[in-house]
């Protein structure tokens, strides 16, 4: 479904998409409240999918004015719950406002990246692996919020910010707005520029300049030391679901939705790549923008090679090359299947210089076709 099966279209009505999307996210968060009051849960927590929650390390250090007498590690289950719940019984904590740290999209290497990651999962794919220098300046907090202590029929759907709904329970008071000073840490990620565009809504207009642009603001900020605060779950999460059960929950990750597996395609590019889609919306709108490219030609992808970077990159010229001669646009080489040598791929076409040329991306599912 879309806004045309639920709302009539009045051309020449003029729509603020941005205050439409808002109103959205008010209402949906003061509804959500609600239910899960009256399911009666507990805690509730305003973040996005591309941000992980971590109790600052600082609260295990005894000399520290953070220090917390139960502060577990984060690769022991039900940690954060652990830590929320014995605040609030101690300390009868209702709200935490946490302070937000935001990584920048400049890569660390690969050996870093992979770091106790067993080798049948590509590191490259996560973000919490992936991206480990956080960025120099820090963005604004959100909230994690004890539902039992609010009264939700109260909550307006017009509230000031959807990240700090209830203010009177989680001013300032007693808590901090920066990552240094949080108990409660939220750890947000741009990822790749795919990933980081793959959201396009409404916040690309007025006082957003536009997700690209915010991607290469925050490129060449990554501070020289790196965080290594969330990669211990991986190996705890492998230790208590178990090898085969991490690989089938953690099939796909990094991949935004919509993408088709290469691996639904016979065989791989010879004479032309496996599908073609027949838009160029979102992996070329960078060059579409510019300039550079004409709207309206189709984009074409190519199965993406398991071995070694000189061949996938070899490959990728290829199918780069039949694009250009027939017309089209070059999406990039897909796979949802593991690909050992995707990051050193991806540094080694960076080192080139063809980095907006060669990509890994996939179709969308609505607009792929097979050719």
């Amino acid at each position: 479904w879309n806004d045309s099966y639920y709302f009539e279209n009045h051309p020449g009505q003029d729509v603020d998409l941005q205050e439409v999307n808002l109103a959205r996210q008010q209402t949906f968060i003061a509804k959500c409240m609600q239910e899960y009051k009256r399911r009666n849960h507990s805690w509730v927590i305003f973040t996005d999918t591309d941000e992980f929650i971590a109790i600052n390390p600082r609260t295990r250090r005894q000399s520290h004015e953070l220090y917390r007498e139960c502060s577990p590690p984060i690769d022991q289950p039900g940690s954060i719950l652990q830590f929320l719940r014995h605040e609030q019984e101690t300390r009868g904590t209702v709200c935490f406002t946490m302070g937000r740290l935001q990584y920048s999209p400049d890569e660390s290497p690969l050996s870093q990246v992979e770091k106790n990651v067993p080798h049948y999962l590509n590191a490259s794919q996560f973000l919490t692996l992936r991206w480990l220098r956080p960025a120099d300046n820090l963005v604004g907090p959100k909230n994690i919020l004890f539902l039992r202590a609010v009264d939700t029929t109260l909550i307006p759907s017009n509230f000031t910010h959807q990240h700090r709904v209830v203010y009177e329970k989680c001013g300032k008071a007693g808590h901090a707005w920066h990552e240094e000073n949080s108990l409660l840490q939220v750890h947000h990620f741009l990822g790749t520029l795919e990933q980081h565009e793959f959201r396009n809504d409404a916040r690309q207009s007025r006082q957003h300049a536009g997700r690209n642009e915010r991607f290469r603001k925050y490129r060449g900020m990554g501070s020289n030391e790196t965080r290594e605060d969330l990669r211990p779950w991986i190996k705890a999460f492998i230790s208590m679901v178990g090898k085969q059960e991490a690989i089938r929950l953690l099939g796909g990750v990094g991949r935004t939705e919509g993408w088709v597996s290469a691996d639904t395609h016979a065989g791989r590019f010879e004479d032309e790549p496996c599908c073609v889609s027949t838009s160029a919306k979102r992996e070329m709108k960078e060059r579409n923008r510019n300039g550079k490219l004409g709207a309206g030609r189709d984009v074409v992808y190519s199965v993406a090679r398991t071995d070694r970077s000189g061949a996938a990159i070899a490959d990728m010229l290829l199918a780069h090359a039949y694009a250009f001669k027939n017309n089209m646009i070059y999406g990039g080489a897909c796979s949802q299947a593991y690909l050992p040598h995707q990051r050193s791929t991806e540094q080694l076409i960076e080192a080139v210089g063809l980095q907006d040329l060669l990509q890994y991306a996939c179709p969308m599912a609505s607009d792929a076709s097979e050719k």
